[in-house]
């Protein structure tokens, strides 16, 4: 029922003439049996937010909010927003129902937004029940990911190391199962793997994402076999031996547990020197070799020195290994001291004064 009242002021020619009581008595009882009104007075009388917990509530993202889980009203409207959004935990696992009450809900409306005691009014079911709608990550989606990417990695690292006719194997060791998530917008994301190199047991993550927000990491594992062109001994060759090109030869083997494989540049620089004893068929690493230095030590070798057009030649006993470049101690044949000159080339130094 819609009542209108107006009131006027009565005249008797140009002066108010003053209502009686008994008429705005009258005026206030109509004004507030309106129904409207009543409904508004009774539900609202000292109470700043209306809280009705919904009988069942389906959850669709990672976190539960009181809006998702009750219906709200308020007259203060930036009281309303917060409530709406006022965060109540962690969505249940998908398949699992949670439920909670509405005493719990008032303690933690009370401690997060402050409200005084009685400000709130309750209304319907005194609990709710939670539930979550999730989506499913296929495991074999996270294995092909996680494999693409090591793939990827992997032959950037051939590349780097300059290996010849490479391919790369993977085996996945670990299968994870398909992954349950809360949230509906949900994506993979592979974590960087640095500059990690190969190795025969390789693992790498996968971060599970709602949005921008990170729900799992998930661990996939794989064996790892790279094959490329790499040198062989031929024959058996001791610690301190001479290391001779025909004593090598290029095939294909599996290189992961040498990823310190010698490479054609490096065999080539200069003589080399067996540093760890090697059998035939062993693939030769850096780890077995050193380079020969262009002067020994106790051995001789010939010194030139002078200036110009003019220069000498003496014999010298090297008190010291070193490599063309560098500067070693010498000792002239018949002499007290010692001097120092520089590495020119195999067996010769020169003195630099």
């Amino acid at each position: 029922m819609n009542v209108s009242v107006s009131l006027t002021r009565p005249t008797v020619g140009r002066h108010w003439v003053r209502p009686s009581l008994s008429f705005l008595v009258r005026i206030a009882v109509v004004w507030l049996c309106t129904p409207g009104l009543i409904a508004w007075a009774g539900s609202h009388s000292g109470s700043l937010l209306t809280v009705e917990l919904r009988p069942v509530a389906n959850i669709k993202s990672p976190y539960v909010r009181l809006g998702d889980v009750a219906f709200l009203d308020s007259p203060d409207l930036p009281l309303l927003r917060k409530a709406i959004q006022l965060p109540l935990g962690r969505s249940p696992r998908i398949g699992e129902v949670v439920s909670l009450d509405a005493d719990r809900v008032g303690s933690w409306l009370h401690s997060r937004l402050g409200l005084p005691t009685g400000s709130v009014r309750w209304a319907g079911p005194s609990s709710t029940q939670i539930s979550t709608t999730g989506s499913e990550v296929s495991g074999d989606e996270v294995i092909a990911m996680a494999q693409a990417a090591l793939q990827s990695h992997l032959a950037r690292d051939v590349a780097n190391k300059q290996l010849t006719s490479a391919r790369i194997e993977l085996q996945p060791i670990s299968m994870p199962t398909n992954v349950s998530v809360a949230g509906q917008d949900v994506r993979l994301q592979v974590r960087p793997l640095g500059n990690s190199t190969f190795a025969k047991r390789m693992v790498v993550w996968v971060d599970v994402f709602s949005g921008d927000l990170h729900l799992k990491a998930v661990p996939v594992r794989f064996e790892v076999s790279v094959f490329a062109m790499a040198p062989v001994a031929t024959t058996s060759a001791a610690t301190g031996s001479l290391l001779s090109q025909d004593a090598l030869v290029w095939q294909e083997a599996e290189i992961t547990l040498h990823p310190s494989l010698a490479t054609k540049e490096g065999l080539a620089l200069s003589e080399l020197t067996v540093r760890k004893a090697l059998e035939p068929g062993e693939v030769v690493t850096r780890q077995h070799l050193k380079a020969t230095p262009a002067v020994s030590r106790g051995a001789s070798a010939t010194l030139l020195s002078g200036s110009g057009a003019v220069s000498l030649e003496s014999r010298v006993e090297v008190l010291q290994d070193g490599h063309v470049g560098q500067l070693v101690r010498v000792k002239p044949l018949n002499a007290v001291g010692s001097l120092v000159a520089r590495v020119i080339a195999p067996g010769q130094l020169a003195f630099e004064q």
